[in-house]
């Protein structure tokens, strides 16, 4: 009899280790998803406009995009999509990050660097702009006519 219960006692207690172990990959798997990437997709920061964008491995779900205003986080994108463009913006540095609701965790922070051309490099583009506009300008109206004979 004590023989027996020994052995009963063994398969619960291997029972409970493979739920512990089941439970164990489940949370382990849940983990991995949490972790979402967060990255620069179209990289427009000397124009003063980003486009960000997000990917992980867990089932689509809702997105939460905060950024870092005054010292908080600030939400400013809620929704499905995995990317978001911000245009308008001033020359300073951007703190974003981001988690699919689905999961816990937030991303990295990713800080991102606006700075625009110089003014001395804008008017440099001005500046080769108008010379090839002009040389346009005079190939198309000072060139010599030419005379076309149509023979019958």
């Amino acid at each position: 009899m004590a023989f027996n219960m020994f052995f009963n006692l063994r398969a619960i207690w291997a029972g409970r280790r493979l739920i512990l172990l089941v439970f164990l990959i489940c949370f382990q798997t849940q983990n991995a998803w949490s972790e979402v990437h967060l990255s620069i997709k179209d990289d427009g920061r000397s124009a003063g406009y980003v486009t960000l964008s997000w990917e992980n491995d867990a089932p689509p779900g809702i997105y939460l995009l905060q950024q870092m205003k005054n010292e908080k986080w600030v939400t400013i994108y809620q929704g499905r999509d995995t990317a978001s463009t911000f245009s308008g913006l001033s020359d300073n540095i951007y703190s974003f990050r981001v988690r699919n609701m689905a999961t816990e965790g937030w991303s990295e922070v990713l800080d991102v660097r606006i700075e625009h051309h110089s003014l001395a490099r804008a008017l440099g583009f001005f500046v080769v702009g108008m010379i090839l506009f002009f040389i346009l300008c005079a190939l198309i109206f000072l060139r010599p006519a030419h005379n076309i004979n149509y023979k019958d």
